[in-house]
């Protein structure tokens, strides 16, 4: 199962947090970084909704390191809240049994203005 997969069925924090990797960290802007379950939740928590956009990523020549890259679209919890658009990083590592785990997962918020020669 994916990340993405995962996520839909029981939402991005559960998900995020059973595939991070023992010394794996969240990074949001303005926050300190996230490592373990009830951290990951509290930085988080509200992130329910999130559809990616990859765009890119790859796997090094060893095969045990890999990066994706793109946009997400996250809606909050709460009912009404703006939707936050983002641009994300993933560095992942394979365990020897074969798993990826997320090393780090990091998003910075999309200005409105980005991208459009502003």
């Amino acid at each position: 199962t994916d990340l993405w997969s995962e996520a839909r069925a029981r939402g991005f924090a559960d998900a995020l947090t059973a595939r991070l990797a023992p010394d794996g960290r969240v990074y949001r802007v303005g926050e300190p970084p996230a490592a373990g379950p009830a951290e990951v939740e509290a930085l988080i928590g509200d992130e329910s909704d999130v559809q990616w956009e990859p765009r890119g990523g790859s796997v090094g020549e060893t095969g045990d390191l890999a990066y994706t890259y793109g946009t997400s679209v996250i809606t909050p919890r709460e009912e009404g809240a703006t939707k936050k658009h983002r641009a994300y990083l993933r560095i992942w590592e394979r365990l020897p049994e074969g798993d990826w785990r997320v090393v780090v997962d990091l998003t910075n918020p999309i200005r409105e203005d980005a991208g459009r020669g502003e």
